[in-house]
């Protein structure tokens, strides 16, 4: 990648773009965090999960200042294109220059959080950027559903004021976001025999896919209910049988692919073509999809093949057809904010059980458990299983305070209009790290705020951050830490 102002934060963007750090497989950028501090001379402790914690001491005139936390995530979401053969514990990430946009090759850029990381090592390497006492915190596993920040011990953390470096959009800095609910649904399936002759593996892809929470409001297709739909639309003109079904790879991301595997009779073979080309006319009159790609092969069966039975096809078609996914409600505070939403992020029919993972957010602790509840009788009409596996609360706005005067204040001071001060549908670690940090005794309410330079497509192999707004971001993060002097 070529030189890019400022030209060490994107070498050290691209220097961490080399280490492998999927969400779960953070050991070795831990380590390198842990590596990079102490050859700087800093104090830097590791916790037995891997987040780390690296303390820097003010700058002069600074020494009286209230402590800062630098707060973000060292682990990245790990998508790929359909073709992609990137090996993500092993190969680095394949960089590239746009104009003004960077990108990856076939995969998720990293950016979401990589630009954080990026940001706090030039920060903690530099000898002349005046700056307050400062705590960078970095956790694991932030893509899993907030676990580094659940597990992290904030005993020895003095902050009053916390900075979250996990936005993606300029401009926009962020006081509120989402609570979540991460729900795995099982049912349990009976296979029987079948005389059919013919199957068939119908593909769905090019869909848009993206973020569960930043998307959810935009209608994209998901490919995990749309199989259902397909099979559906199948079924009703031709005998089927259901063999196999699956679709998407995270909680939080929208699936953008599906596939699904179905077996007929010989005779039913020219209208089960006839109905597709009516599929594909319907599903591109119903999604704004322009990338969307139906496809599907036939060929005779070879070998005996167990089906799903009548009963489990009907109970399974009607509770994925019956979930809620999209939008539920919107926030009463705004019409263009989400209140409540529901994401079928992971879909797994094979052998003798389905497995459906769900992803519910909720500005609204209520209104999440409303949710919860429809879930609770779908699973019971539909005779299955329900697990909530994973937790966290809403970072509710708690209205004006210092910290957001100062980044108020030097945004309008750069850019010459005043920033957007909103909440956002999606988890942030505020909402952990708020719980944790105010429960400390003998110190003051921590100040929180999160801002970032514009990221698009996160969670999808579009990914791509805008090298301009990174630039102005890191003039901006410059001057909020001049201005944090007390």
């Amino acid at each position: 990648m070529r030189r890019i102002e400022p030209i060490r934060v994107f070498e050290l963007f691209e220097l961490i773009s080399q280490i492998p750090r999927c969400t779960g497989d953070e050991e070795a950028i831990s380590n390198y965090l842990v590596d990079f501090s102490k050859n700087l001379g800093l104090e830097v402790n590791k916790d037995q999960f891997g987040n780390v914690i690296i303390k820097k001491d003010a700058t002069k005139g600074y020494e009286t200042s209230a402590t800062i936390i630098l707060q973000g995530h060292m682990d990245m979401l790990c998508i790929k294109a359909q073709d992609s053969e990137h090996d993500f514990s092993v190969d680095a990430l394949k960089l590239s220059v746009s104009g003004d946009l960077i990108m990856a090759d076939n995969t998720a850029l990293g950016a979401d959080n990589g630009i954080a990381l990026a940001f706090y090592m030039a920060l903690l390497e530099s000898n002349d950027i005046p700056h307050p006492p400062l705590e960078v915190v970095l956790t694991v596993q932030e893509q899993a559903g907030l676990i580094g920040a659940r597990a992290l011990d904030v005993t020895n953390l003095l902050g009053r004021y916390l900075i979250n470096m996990d936005s993606e959009s300029e401009g926009e800095f962020i006081i509120g976001c989402a609570g979540e609910k991460r729900v795995h649904l099982t049912q349990d399936l009976e296979r029987e025999t079948h005389d059919f002759d013919m199957e068939s593996i119908i593909r769905v892809s090019g869909l848009k896919g993206g973020h569960s929470g930043l998307n959810i409001h935009q209608n994209r297709g998901n490919a995990g209910q749309l199989m259902a739909h397909i099979y559906r639309a199948i079924s009703e003109v031709i005998p089927v049988a259901l063999i196999s079904m699956c679709g998407g790879e995270k909680y939080n991301v929208i699936p953008n692919y599906g596939e699904l595997k179905i077996s007929m009779p010989h005779d039913a073979v020219e209208t089960f073509k006839s109905q597709m080309e009516v599929v594909s006319d319907v599903l591109e009159d119903y999604l704004n999809e322009p990338g969307i790609q139906l496809e599907f092969d036939i060929c005779p069966i070879h070998q005996s093949t167990k089906v799903l039975s009548d009963k489990s096809t009907e109970q399974l078609m009607d509770l994925i057809l019956m979930l809620p996914i999209g939008v539920n409600s919107l926030s009463d505070k705004s019409t263009e904010l989400v209140d409540t939403s529901l994401n079928l992020g992971i879909l797994r029919v094979h052998d003798d059980l389905a497995n459906i993972k769900i992803s519910v957010r909720s500005m609204t602790a209520g209104r999440l458990d409303v949710v919860l509840g429809r879930l609770k009788i779908l699973t019971k009409l539909t005779k299955a299983n329900m697990k909530i596996e994973n937790t966290y609360p809403a970072w509710n706005d708690e209205g004006d305070n210092h910290l957001r005067r100062v980044f108020r204040h030097a945004y309008k001071e750069q850019c010459g209009e005043a920033p957007t001060m909103r909440s956002i549908h999606a988890g942030l670690e505020c909402s952990i790290l708020a719980q944790k940090l105010n429960d400390r005794e003998l110190l003051p309410a921590v100040e929180m705020i999160s801002f970032g330079p514009d990221i698009f497509d996160a969670h999808t192999p579009e990914e791509a951050v805008s090298i301009s707004s990174i630039r102005r971001t890191w003039e901006l993060f410059q001057h909020i830490l001049k201005q944090l002097r007390e």
